[in-house]
């Protein structure tokens, strides 16, 4: 699975508090896709573990 999106060192969040998928191959090829399945880990409490680098 791809990472997180980050913005000077800090995760980024939607409109509803839900980390973001980032631009990885993974998570572009189907990003609607990946949106949902993230937000839904996060709604329902399983926990994502992300290595994400700042840039």
């Amino acid at each position: 699975m791809g990472g997180i999106e980050s913005e000077n060192g800090q995760l980024k969040c939607d409109s509803s508090n839900h980390l973001m998928p980032d631009q990885s191959y993974n998570n572009k090829v189907d990003m609607p896709s990946a949106k949902s399945l993230y937000a839904l880990l996060q709604e329902i409490r399983i926990p994502l573990t992300v290595n994400y680098f700042s840039h």
